[in-house]
């Protein structure tokens, strides 16, 4: 999906949020209510909070991914100054890779649907599969690989379009603690070193700390904010509020 966005710079709002609320057509639900945060080009931001109260709502109403068919949004979505486009794609919680296609076929798809070079595509494809240490595997089918390998296969798939913008659901929820851990870190150094804006999902108060610049916490549905954290100020948090983050995950 494109939207407008200013010439590349840092230490700026990349995108802006005011006022957002979101209701369900089909039931009357309201799922968001008045939500407003920004976040600047190159951070990521952990939306935290408990399981359905409406993380992923906001997510893809701001990806674009929840239509105005589905949904009665207010408020203002603001991305860049409107001067050029930018790109942004969605790692799912699951890979929903294809499973027909070979490592390297997954991850050079996007690319061969819009009509790039295929020579050009297979070697784009190649050092993004290496990116996240998976070039031994580019002949694996996904039946073949780990599902923590399948989520860097998913990774790498997003990363080949070069994102401006890139959307994360949970990503990491079905991977055993170990894996887990691996692939974080892996995520954190790949979109630390690219300075690639990222929103991720989560009602895991670590996984927020571990990756996140910035936290914002939301309510029990219908979702407002309830705080927003500079990951650096969480040790001053007094105790009980960390207890109710960990709550999160039960």
């Amino acid at each position: 999906m494109f939207r407008k966005r200013k010439d590349k710079q840092y230490n700026i709002a990349m995108l802006k949020i005011k006022n957002l609320s979101i209701r369900y057509r089909s039931t009357g639900q309201l799922a968001v209510k008045d939500v407003s945060f920004d976040l600047d080009e190159g951070r990521i931001l952990a939306i935290l909070g408990p399981s359905g109260c409406g993380k992923t709502t906001i997510l893809n109403t701001i990806s674009g991914l929840l239509s105005r068919q589905e949904a009665m949004v207010e408020g203002e979505i603001s991305v860049g100054n409107g001067t050029s486009k930018i790109k942004m794609t969605t790692v799912f919680q699951e890979p929903r890779l294809l499973p027909w296609r070979n490592v390297l076929q997954n991850v050079s798809y996007g690319l061969e649907a819009k009509g790039d070079n295929k020579k050009e595509a297979l070697e784009r494809s190649r050092k993004v599969i290496a990116s996240v240490q998976l070039q031994k595997f580019e002949d694996y089918f996904p039946a073949q690989l780990s599902l923590g390998m399948q989520q860097r296969v998913n990774l790498a798939r997003a990363l080949v379009c070069n994102p401006d913008i890139l959307f994360l659901d949970e990503p990491f929820s079905a991977l055993d603690i170990e894996t887990k851990a691996n692939v974080q870190a892996l995520f954190k150094k790949i979109l630390t070193k690219k300075k690639i804006t990222s929103i991720f999902v989560t009602h895991n108060i670590k996984e927020a700390t571990v990756l996140a610049d910035k936290i914002i916490v939301l309510s029990k549905g219908p979702a407002s904010i309830e705080n927003i954290l500079d990951k650096k100020k969480l040790n001053e948090i007094p105790k009980e509020a960390l207890n109710y983050f960990e709550s999160f995950d039960e």
